[in-house]
């Protein structure tokens, strides 16, 4: 009988202890959305909109300084699947400039969706030759 008890009793403790880990879980997740949420709004507080003709040819100059672009997207690039490229059409004024996106969260978008992208200048156009901005926030319009 008290082996009974004291086996009651172990498997009362394992599973209080099981449901404190659950929660933490839970609270790191939650943590760690609250952490990304922060991130993202002070991106987006610090971006400026981007003006292709005051970056470019400036690139180093502005490497690391944080932009906002908002454009059609012209082409999907995922010959390389851990980082896939966007291409992007914004009109800027009366004109129309490219650039390039990292789209390092992997957002789900088609060619011709329009989006809002949040990123930082890479500091030199790539192998296309186009201004490339990491792809941080990308909104779908």
């Amino acid at each position: 009988m008290k082996l009974i008890r004291k086996i009651n009793i172990c498997l009362c403790a394992l599973v209080i202890v099981l449901s404190f880990i659950g929660c933490s879980s839970n609270s790191s997740v939650t943590d760690t959305i609250v952490k990304q949420s922060e991130i993202n709004a002070k991106i987006k507080k610090e971006a400026v909109i981007a003006d292709f003709v005051e970056i470019n040819g400036h690139e180093s100059e502005n490497k690391g300084r944080t932009y906002f672009i908002e454009g059609k997207v012209t082409n999907i690039d995922i010959t390389n699947e851990v980082l896939p490229l966007l291409t992007l059409k914004v009109k800027e004024g009366t004109r129309y400039a490219m650039y390039d996106v990292l789209n390092f969260q992997k957002v789900d978008v088609n060619l011709k969706d329009k989006v809002k992208v949040y990123g930082n200048l890479s500091g030199e156009k790539n192998s296309r030759g186009m201004i490339q901005i990491s792809g941080d926030i990308i909104e779908k319009k």
